[in-house]
């Protein structure tokens, strides 16, 4: 039962109830969760069987937007998908795969792994490992946002760097603004910008003189957003 509760936590960014593993004895469990524990014992202790069940799940694949006004109900009964902060090693993996040309996976050469894994685990130090608090819904911290803000490995990420980063890449071939905005905020945010979000940016490209340093400002401006930075 607790490992189903853990699972469900880290897919989630939260747990069932108020604790993940250290459940009582005497507490009511959601019926799904006895559904989920009994099948993760009868498939011998299968964890990619749990997690692909998990996923598979209506919970899981509603999205965090409606059409309704979302109460603390909805959320309590998984009518839409929680508001959960990155854990730390969530937030320097997105950062630094946002800020690549390339998908950073087993198939990317050794040399960008080896990057990939030492700048994370440098950027977790800084940022700071939440430990066992890692499912509280704490506000960021100031150490945190400054890092963000000001830290060296975000500017070193969307930076001048036209060999590795992205934003060096789309300032040098992009045909107009609007391919510029649209292509960071796919590289940043995986989504395409709204009419709203490109008419803006677009105008602050135009007023610029200087276009590589607008660009970056832009993925800087991303990458310290809320939406870059929770789970949603």
């Amino acid at each position: 039962m607790a490992a189903v509760s853990h699972v469900w936590a880290l897919m989630f960014g939260k747990p069932i109830g108020d604790s993940v593993d250290d459940l009582p004895m005497d507490q009511t469990h959601p019926k799904f969760l006895d559904v989920l524990a009994e099948d993760f014992v009868h498939h011998g202790f299968d964890l990619r069987r749990l997690i692909g069940l998990i996923a598979c799940s209506d919970a899981f694949r509603v999205a965090s937007r409606a059409d309704f006004e979302v109460t603390t109900e909805h959320e309590e009964n998984f009518a839409v998908f929680p508001l959960v902060r990155l854990r730390p090693e969530q937030v320097a993996g997105v950062l630094i795969q946002s800020a690549r040309i390339k998908r950073i996976d087993r198939q990317s050469s050794l040399f960008l792994q080896l990057q990939a894994i030492f700048d994370g685990d440098k950027f977790v130090q800084r940022y700071g490992d939440v430990g066992e608090d890692e499912f509280t819904a704490d506000a960021i911290t100031i150490t945190q946002r400054l890092l963000m803000m000001n830290g060296g490995m975000v500017a070193d990420l969307i930076g001048d760097n036209p060999v590795l980063n992205a934003s060096s890449h789309v300032a040098m071939f992009a045909t107009d603004e609007t391919q510029a905005i649209d292509s960071i905020y796919l590289s940043v945010l995986n989504r395409h910008p709204t009419k709203v979000e490109l008419d803006h940016f677009e105008s602050q490209l135009l007023s610029e003189k200087k276009h590589r340093q607008a660009i970056e400002d832009l993925a800087w401006v991303l990458v310290n957003s809320s939406e870059f930075a929770w789970n949603h």
